[in-house]
């Protein structure tokens, strides 16, 4: 995979956070990780375009206000959401505009280039 963008990470959960980084850095990613989509959105406007992998269920927002969110300050980024405890196909349904997919936790390494790829295709 090219390195043409890179990858927000954003999830509630300390050790998903964590080890996604750490993955997506392994596989010579660059990948900046957020706990708090607030904290994202507070620093988007001084981001280089990229990925966003957004866990669909936290606390402060779910991954889907976070994409309506990122329209309504008119940025496009692909943005793919990522669940531990959700049906795929009903999920597919939330999809729209610049949301690219849907990757249930745990993913595999294979799974995740894929959709990654999928993902940077729309900025690069």
């Amino acid at each position: 995979m090219g390195s043409c963008a890179p990858v927000y990470v954003i999830d509630d959960d300390p050790g998903m956070l964590e080890s996604t980084g750490y993955l997506l850095g392994s596989l010579e990613i660059e990948a900046k990780t957020f706990s708090d989509p607030m904290a994202f959105l507070q620093e988007v406007s001084k981001l280089v375009p990229g990925c966003v992998l957004s866990d669909l269920s936290m606390p402060t927002m779910t991954g889907i206000e976070l994409h309506e969110a990122l329209v309504a300050k008119g940025i496009s980024w692909p943005v793919v959401l990522m669940s531990g405890h959700s049906d795929r196909e009903s999920n597919r349904g939330a999809l729209h505009g610049s949301m690219v997919d849907f990757i249930e936790k745990p993913f595999t390494v294979p799974r995740l280039l894929e959709v990654l790829e999928n993902a940077r295709r729309r900025l690069c």
